[in-house]
C-alpha cells in the first residue's frame, strides 16, 4: 500500500531517497515526529493535497496500515535491528 500511494513522493523502503527531496523518507520519520504521534499528522498529510502530493482516498485501516509500516521501518532503524 505504501508503494502505490506514497512512492511518488516518499522513500518507503529501507534504503534509497524520496524523488521529491522535501519528502521525508518513512524510516526517518521519527526524527520529526514521535512514533505514538504519528496517526493525525499523516492523516492530515494525506487528506490534504499539497506539494506534488496528490489528493488520497484512503480509508482509516489504510492509513493505519501505513502508520504502522512507518513505524516498523523507524523502530528497527532507531533500534539498528535489521528490517
Amino acid at each position: 500500500m505504501a508503494e502505490k500511494s506514497c512512492s511518488g513522493c516518499h522513500a518507503v523502503g529501507t534504503t534509497g531517497v524520496s524523488p521529491d527531496k522535501k519528502a521525508v523518507e518513512f524510516r526517518d520519520y521519527y526524527k520529526k515526529q514521535p512514533l505514538f504521534e504519528l496517526r493525525q499528522p499523516i492523516t492530515r498529510a494525506i487528506r490534504a493535497q499539497h506539494d506534488l502530493m496528490q489528493l488520497q482516498n484512503l480509508f482509516d485501516q489504510e492509513i493505519d496500515m501505513i502508520v504502522a509500516y512507518i513505524n516498523s521501518l523507524s523502530t528497527a532503524k532507531r533500534l539498528g535491528t535489521p528490517e
